[in-house]
C-alpha cells in the first residue's frame, strides 16, 4: 500500500523514459523491452532514481 501511495513506479509504463527514448539512443526491437524491465528492477530498488536524468545514465549499465 506504501508503493502506491507514494507513487512509486510499479510498471514499466511508471518509468520516467519510455521506448522512445530508446529508440532515440540507438536501442530497439526486442532488447527495448529488456532494457526497460531491468529498469524497472532497479527502480524498485530505488525509486528515487525514476529521473529521466538518472534513468538515461542507467541504461549503459543494463543495455549490456
Amino acid at each position: 500500500m506504501k508503493i502506491l501511495l507514494e507513487k512509486h513506479p510499479v510498471y514499466i509504463r511508471d518509468l520516467a523514459i519510455d521506448g522512445t527514448d530508446l529508440a532515440d539512443m540507438g536501442i530497439t526491437g526486442i532488447k527495448t523491452g529488456q532494457v526497460l524491465s531491468r529498469i524497472l528492477e532497479k527502480v524498485w530498488e530505488n525509486p528515487h532514481l525514476n529521473t529521466k536524468e538518472n534513468l538515461v545514465g542507467l541504461i549503459e549499465e543494463v543495455a549490456e
